[in-house]
């Protein structure tokens, strides 16, 4: 089956289930190889949504289900936004201990932290400004982020299962009331 973009669409999605599917090729993997910004790395005008997301988590969180990579998406989304238009990437500003007391919240609701577990993938982040001021970046793809690896003062938090624990396994031995 070949996929043409008859009406010269800047966007074409095509969905395709849980199916690693890539129109036009033939895939080695189970997922393509994509950049961190989820693009093809022989095409980097394509970006991958939905399950072919899954890559970076697959077997250790929910990137490539719905509850999970609908907040992949959305950082994508947020990110092409900043690159391409200007319009800064979502983020809430605050004193110190205003972002520390925000952060003890999102570990109590966030559930997006607890979907996309162990920090591969998503973590919300806090970056001190030079202002004073806390920037809080909640739920980010934080590899989308390169200048934050070049600086020793950002807080990332996410959820961590512990040392050999699984998602699978979390539940073993709980003791029932």
């Amino acid at each position: 089956m070949a996929y043409a973009n008859l009406h010269q669409c800047e966007v074409l999605v095509l969905a395709t289930g849980f199916q690693s599917v890539v129109p036009g090729k033939r895939l080695k993997k189970r997922f393509p190889p994509y950049s961190d910004l989820y693009a093809a790395t022989d095409n980097p005008s394509i970006s991958y949504v939905g399950w072919l997301m899954h890559r970076s988590d697959f077997q250790r969180g929910a990137g490539g289900f719905l509850s999970g990579y609908r907040y992949l998406i959305r950082n994508l989304v947020h990110h092409f936004r900043e690159l391409d238009h200007g319009i800064p990437y979502p983020h809430l500003e605050f004193t110190k201990q205003q972002a520390l007391d925000h952060g003890v919240r999102r570990f109590q609701i966030a559930a997006d932290l607890v979907i996309l577990q162990d920090g591969v993938v998503l973590r919300d982040a806090i970056v001190p400004m030079e202002n004073g001021e806390y920037y809080y970046y909640e739920g980010i793809t934080y590899n989308f982020f390169k200048d934050f690896e070049q600086r020793e003062d950002v807080i990332y938090l996410y959820f961590a299962w512990g040392d050999g624990r699984t998602a699978a396994s979390v539940f073993d031995n709980v003791y029932l009331y």
